[in-house]
């Protein structure tokens, strides 16, 4: 568990650099942008809710993945945030800047 925790905490530092990189199209990347904002003010619920827009609009969006996982981790709900990091990461399994390398 503290490996993952580790791994999560690379993700949410590299995330939002790692979104800029791809380009999703202008629906999915201002949901993303909405949803880091929400997640950084602390507004969870709101946060999921443009994460998962993302993902009801295109589901290679692995970047909103992770931001799923790390409002499951600030929730505690740690199991749920590991099986939704594997889902993102499992989009770009081969993407080597996924794990800040």
């Amino acid at each position: 568990m503290r490996q993952f925790l580790k791994i999560l905490f690379i993700f949410s530092v590299y995330t939002p650099i790692l979104a800029q990189e791809h380009d999703y199209g202008r629906q999915v990347s201002n949901e993303y942008k909405l949803g880091l904002e929400s997640y950084q003010s602390e507004k969870y619920e709101k946060a999921l809710g443009h994460f998962e827009k993302c993902i009801a609009i295109d589901s290679s969006c692995f970047e909103a993945f992770i931001g799923i996982a790390q409002i499951n981790f600030e929730k505690g709900i740690y199991e749920d945030a590991l099986a939704t990091c594997i889902k993102g990461a499992r989009i770009r399994p081969n993407d080597a800047t996924l794990f800040g390398i």
